[in-house]
């Protein structure tokens, strides 16, 4: 008998920490019982397997970690591409512990006639329909599984920064050192508490950043200097390595003033009710550290001030909102002016920077705004849309037409089961026969019919009262009326609307910087339909005149 020819594919073993290959072996162990099965497997039968290529892993094989894993992405183009003829694990649990991942793997590969394997059981066959249970309890085991032990680890966490005051992990900060002894906790560095007071009072005094920054470079103060601990990475040993003791930044200053193990305390969100007792009126749960506080608190809400102060500062700045940014134009030479400010922020402009001119950002725009609402008071355009709103009666009311319409189909339907059911409980009752539950069933569901109805009626009455006051507010409103209106709520509407609403009606404005009396306005041709930055041709206008030969202003 001719041999056939060896079937080649990938295994995958994985540990999901590092500590679990220290201590157990984990990937040396399945290593060696992946080994065992094809030993058995080639010993067998007359095709051979071959590993052509081993993956090891340490992660974790939970649903949210499954996208960031490389092997994994690998893996799935190679049977894609039916690269290779088998994928072999210790137990589908390594491969994922997402009990829908794994399904899709496995009916992709049986598609595409690639085995997975399990070193436990053999070859795994979804024709099989006691294999298909059996993975469908698998799948649901590891995932529970894996669901029960965040759970677990979760509530020791929480509890132990609570009664505790354990921290997860012991990220070392100025002024705090690891305890040598028990894992979690801190002590205080008296040399490197002094400094960190000095750099809290300083920047109450500065009440910047910058100046902190530059203050800590001419002390010579350096971030915080430690030794990482030593380990394995891929079961390579690692020697621990000197870390910190470099130049202090400005978002070094900011994670420094605003961390809470300075402060003493901590918070997180209670959202397994754990500590009802301790909530606050948002559901987060106040801990406090062992080690106490680093900073008195008088220091630290100085601090928090400040940053407050400074807070609503940036976001007044953030906030700006420049009206005519990319759609004002120059005139003269055709440059975009661009909006900006001073370092201040209290000194605003439209700049052009090629030819280096800056306009009065409040001004310009008071002017322009001006113009428009002049120009569209008397406009012929809007005048013509209003009219069409108008022309179909009123606004909104066809949307609600509409409503009402589904409405009354929907309580014919109702109507119709509430009939079924009354039919088919009377015919019930009139059989004689001792059908109890049968009768409690239709029961209620004409109970949940007849609840239904009542909503719907309900919202009838709503849609149709709506209807008479529409009606009532638009009928006694002339087109001049209605145009009014639009301009008065035009100066109402925040800066983001209005610079929307200009974008809409008006992609380009031309203005003379020397003389801005002269403004040059180009509005869409049908506004009704385009939305900002739509590419339709351009209609120069201005107020009540046109003119191929001349260019009045707006």
């Amino acid at each position: 008998m001719k041999n056939k020819k060896p079937k080649r594919g990938w295994a995958l073993i994985r540990v999901s920490t590092e500590l679990q290959d220290v201590n157990r072996g984990s990937l040396e162990q399945q290593s060696n019982r992946i080994n065992d099965w094809i030993k058995r497997e080639n010993q067998k039968s007359s095709c051979k397997y071959e590993i052509v290529e081993l993956f090891e892993e340490r992660t974790s094989g939970a649903e949210s970690n499954t996208s960031k894993r490389k092997s994994i992405y690998k893996i799935r183009k190679a049977i894609e591409n039916k690269e290779i003829d088998f994928l072999i694990v210790e137990k589908l649990d390594r491969l994922s512990r997402d009990d829908a991942f794994n399904l899709k793997i496995l009916r992709q590969a049986n598609k595409l006639g690639v085995e997975i394997i399990e070193a436990e059981s053999g070859i795994i066959d979804l024709n099989d329909k006691s294999q298909r249970m059996g993975i469908k309890f698998k799948n649901a085991f590891a995932s529970e599984y894996s669901d029960e032990l965040k759970d677990k680890i979760t509530e020791k966490t929480r509890y132990a920064k609570v009664f505790n005051g354990k921290d997860n992990g012991t990220s070392v900060i100025l002024g705090l050192d690891a305890d040598p002894i028990e894992a979690g906790f801190y002590v205080i560095n008296e040399k490197e508490k002094i400094i960190v007071l000095d750099m809290f009072k300083k920047f109450i005094e500065l009440g910047s950043i910058t100046e902190l920054v530059k203050y800590c470079d001419l002390k010579g103060y350096k971030t915080k200097q430690y030794w990482t601990k030593g380990g394995t990475k891929k079961g390579i040993r690692v020697e621990p390595q000197k870390r910190g003791g470099i130049k202090i930044t400005n978002n070094y200053i900011v994670k420094l003033l605003k961390n809470p193990k300075l402060r003493g305390f901590n918070t997180f969100k209670d959202d397994r009710n754990m500590f009802k007792e301790l909530q606050d009126e948002n559901g987060y749960v106040r801990w406090e550290y062992r080690h106490g506080r680093v900073v008195t608190k008088n220091l630290t809400d100085r601090v928090d001030s400040i940053f407050k102060e400074n807070s609503h500062k940036e976001r007044r700045y953030r906030k700006r909102t420049y009206l005519l940014s990319g759609i004002l134009f120059n005139s003269q030479t055709g440059n975009k002016f661009i909006g900006e400010a001073a370092k201040s922020g209290k000194n605003v402009y439209y700049a052009d920077r090629v030819s280096k001119i800056r306009i009065p950002k409040k001004e310009i725009e008071k002017v322009i705004i001006k113009r428009i609402k002049e120009y569209l008071s008397n406009s012929e355009t809007l005048k013509s849309i209003f009219s069409q709103v108008l022309k179909d009666k009123y606004l909104g009311l066809p949307l609600i037409r509409e409503n009402i319409q589904q409405c009354r189909k929907e309580i014919k339907l109702y109507q119709i089961r509430l009939e079924e059911l009354t039919n088919a409980l009377s015919e019930v009752l009139k059989s004689g026969k001792d059908m109890a539950e049968a009768c409690q069933m239709l029961a209620l569901d004409r109970n949940k019919i007849e609840k239904k109805l009542a909503d719907v009626n309900s919202n009838l009455e709503k849609w149709v009262e709506h209807e008479k006051k529409v009606r009532n507010n638009f009928n006694n409103d002339s087109v001049e009326d209605f145009l009014r209106k639009a301009l008065v709520g035009f100066d109402k509407k925040s800066d983001e609307r209005k610079r929307t609403v200009i974008r809409n009606l008006i992609p380009k404005i031309e203005v003379d910087p020397n003389n801005w009396n002269e403004i040059y306005l180009y509005l869409r041709p049908d506004p009704a339909n385009c939305h900002s930055g739509a590419k339709v041709r351009l209609e120069k206008k201005w107020r009540e005149r046109r003119d191929s030969n001349s260019r009045p202003p707006a």
